[in-house]
């Protein structure tokens, strides 16, 4: 596809550190009857290259930062993320 100017604003991931605090919280069907995707930043780059997409504003995929018992277990999932993230 030719380059483009797309942004996605609407773009999520799964970081490293948060699926860890899904786990040790015991969250193991985060998405109840929906198979939770492998996320891996060299298919993500390829996707977007191959839609035109320039950049992307990224956010957590379901159940999100809301998952009270990742929380609870991991401590504040913030820093590791953002560290991960960069």
């Amino acid at each position: 596809m030719e380059s483009s100017n797309r942004i996605d604003v609407h773009h999520h991931i799964i970081p490293e550190p948060y699926l860890k605090a899904l786990k040790d919280a015991g969250v193991d069907d985060p998405i109840k009857g929906v198979a939770y995707p492998q996320w891996d930043l060299d298919t993500d780059l390829e996707v977007m290259d191959r839609n035109g997409i320039q950049a992307s504003i990224v956010s957590i995929t379901a159940p999100g930062w809301v998952s009270r018992a990742a929380r609870t277990q991991s401590g504040p999932l913030g820093p590791p993320t953002s560290t991960w993230l960069s």
